[in-house]
């Protein structure tokens, strides 16, 4: 009797234990450059899914703001925001300049591609922009931005970026450099921000790199570049999740995991003996094929 009782109890146990914890995850990241005499820079992309978090990162030689993000998604454009803080302020064409715009927990999928739009006419001028797919966000908000306009020269070939100070234990942080030389290491070796990142060689002398962020404190992404005491520009942007827990289309529950779940709280249903009634073999339920390794031992 006190076993058939236990064992309920522990196959609870058992479930609450084995429960994930959603985490972020870069559903994929990319990137697309241009030279040509346009004022866009578009970046080809796997077709995103809706409730997924959409952030481009743009970068330019031409001394140009950013006049707007677009998407392709069915239904149209998802909307974004630009990141308050990531913007710099640098003025010249030698080193580009950086922004960081996002889409989150977006209404539209579909997206096969990306389009950033500068600000004054049409030129020749160096065009990236870096994209993130990111999923696991129940629901995401922006965290926080900051920049570095040009921030002197690095140490030797050491780049340090903009830090941010984030506030969830649950949030994304990307980074993005463009340095008057260009980016030989995508992060610095043992830099934090080893998610996943690119570089765009020697279009813009950008290049961007991310971190799955686990805890509320100052994060820091560092590059290593490809001059000594080169002038760089830099700017980090941090998301956070909002909710009680992650989601996002790209991380559905185990299935396994929720069948097991399923049938062991359906075990707890197990008829009793009453009091009234003789505890024999006669009055136990039928044993379930699934337990039927389980003995009783003798009273």
């Amino acid at each position: 009797m006190r076993n058939r009782l236990l064992i309920p109890a522990v196959f609870s146990l058992v479930c609450a234990w084995t429960s994930p914890s959603w985490a972020q995850s870069i559903v994929q990241h990319q990137k697309g450059t241009s030279t040509a005499s346009a004022v866009t820079v578009a970046v080809s992309v796997t077709s995103t899914s809706a409730g997924n978090s959409l952030i481009a990162c743009p970068a330019n030689l031409g001394n140009r703001t950013v006049s707007g993000v677009t998407d392709n998604a069915a239904g149209g454009t998802n909307t974004y925001t630009q990141g308050v803080g990531s913007q710099d302020t640098q003025n010249n064409t030698t080193v580009g300049n950086v922004d960081c715009w996002y889409a989150l927990n977006t209404s539209h999928g579909g997206a096969t591609a990306i389009t950033v739009t500068f600000s004054g006419a049409a030129g020749t001028f160096g065009k990236a922009v870096f994209f993130y797919e990111v999923a696991g966000f129940t629901t995401a908000a922006f965290d926080a931005a900051a920049n570095l306009a040009g921030a002197g020269q690095g140490a030797g070939t050491t780049d340090t970026g903009a830090p941010v100070t984030t506030t969830s234990t649950k949030g994304f942080v990307v980074g993005i450099i463009c340095s008057a030389a260009f980016v030989a290491s995508n992060p610095a070796s043992g830099n934090a921000f080893n998610a996943g990142g690119d570089t765009d060689g020697a279009v813009t002398g950008c290049a961007a790199a991310s971190l799955i962020s686990t805890t509320a404190a100052a994060h820091t992404p560092v590059w290593t570049d490809g001059a000594s005491g080169r002038v760089f520009n830099s700017s980090t942007t941090a998301f956070k999740e909002t909710a009680g827990g992650g989601g996002g289309t790209k991380q559905p529950p185990t299935q396994q995991m929720m069948g097991c779940c399923m049938a062991m709280n359906t075990r707890r249903e197990l008829p009793r003996p009453t009091d009234a009634s003789p505890v024999g073999a006669a009055n136990e339920p039928a044993a379930s094929p699934q337990i039927s390794s389980i003995r009783r031992r003798p009273a």
